[in-house]
């Protein structure tokens, strides 16, 4: 008769032991264990039922060869990036991610073409075709121009050179979340 009265104690105080060594375990998280724990019940209500899928959210455009064949060798100029930008964003892109180098000016650009035609010989009359090339857009702002018409990244390449400028706008990096190893 008295291991039933320990019995009944111990089945009322059952659910507040479990309920205070959960929530010690969701606090102190040993090693992890509570988020381990999480991360596979999670999995296993994905796997008994999964959440419907959603459109893509991403796309990636590759210039590959049949971009090539259209529009001409790698690389394009600028006004070609700003275009294909542009597209991106009339066909819904809400960020834009540029992740290529792009170290120098444009040697497309109008101004920049005339540094390109510079050996001509000193007695051709290049100041109307000067005074012609000026009155173009420049293809550097035309990108950037396209690149602030809405959300956009750009990446950039560490490097060492005279080409090599710091960047003028430097974006801290926010820290979320924790360690991301723990979940490879």
């Amino acid at each position: 008769m008295q291991s039933t009265t320990i019995f009944r104690r111990l089945s009322a105080l059952l659910p507040a032991i479990v309920l205070i060594g959960a929530l010690c375990l969701s606090f102190y998280d040993p090693r992890g264990l509570a988020t381990a724990l999480s991360n596979q019940t999670f999995d296993l209500y994905q796997q008994i039922k999964p959440r419907p899928s959603e459109a893509q959210k991403s796309v990636y455009v590759d210039i590959g060869p049949a971009s090539s064949a259209r529009y001409g060798h790698w690389p394009w100029s600028r006004a070609r990036l700003a275009e294909l930008v542009e597209a991106a964003r009339n066909a819904g892109a809400e960020t834009v991610v540029l992740d290529m180098p792009l170290p120098e000016a444009d040697t497309t650009s109008p101004r920049e073409a005339l540094k390109v035609w510079s050996p001509l010989p000193p007695e051709a009359n290049v100041t109307a075709l000067a005074a012609a090339l000026a009155e173009l857009p420049d293809h550097d702002i035309l990108l950037v121009e396209a690149l602030k018409a809405g959300s956009s990244v750009v990446t950039l390449t560490p490097g060492k050179g005279v080409a090599q400028n710091a960047p003028s706008q430097v974006t801290d990096i926010a820290d979320i979340g924790g360690n991301p190893l723990r979940y490879a």
